[in-house]
């Protein structure tokens, strides 16, 4: 946590203080965090250890991993390979529910919320561009998201070229 004080004359003396990533200039070399000690929220990354709650994460690695197997991988074939996600498929029909909802998961694609026909890019987006995904499960993890969030989040990150 970096510290900042200002004095300020007839008023005392004023602390402002903010969280980051790495540490201050001043205490040494910069240390960034990895990704994988991160998970997305709806307010930005937190990590992991501050999150209570169902969440469910898939790494590049693990998505790697999952890929080795052969075979071209979609973003559908690795959600219906995570706790608690459920893929239906009816001929070109698709849906996907999170935790059994009976409504339709806030789909977020480099932070942008998708709405309507969101499973129509999931199933156009390949295993190979993406970095991660979380699935947010409980109300504690998707309340930022709203009533949007209701049915589960689905937090995808796509590879930077």
């Amino acid at each position: 946590m970096w510290r900042i004080r200002l004095r300020i004359t007839g008023c005392g003396l004023l602390v402002f203080g903010a969280l980051s990533g790495c540490t201050p200039p001043s205490q040494g070399a910069a240390t960034p965090r990895t990704n994988a000690d991160l998970v997305e929220v709806g307010h930005g990354a937190v990590p992991r250890g501050h999150v209570t709650g169902a969440i469910a994460s898939l790494s590049r690695a693990q998505i790697d991993a999952r890929a080795a197997g052969g075979g071209a991988l979609s973003v559908l074939d690795l959600l219906e390979r995570m706790p608690g996600v459920s893929v239906l498929r009816r001929g070109a029909d698709v849906s996907v529910r999170v935790r059994s909802s009976m409504r339709d998961p806030l789909i977020v694609i480099d932070g942008t919320a998708l709405s309507g026909a969101a499973t129509d890019v999931v199933v156009a987006l390949r295993a190979t561009d993406v970095e991660r995904i979380d699935v947010l499960q409980d109300g504690g993890s998707t309340a930022s998201y709203g009533i949007r969030g209701s049915g589960g989040v689905i937090l995808i990150r796509t590879r930077r070229r």
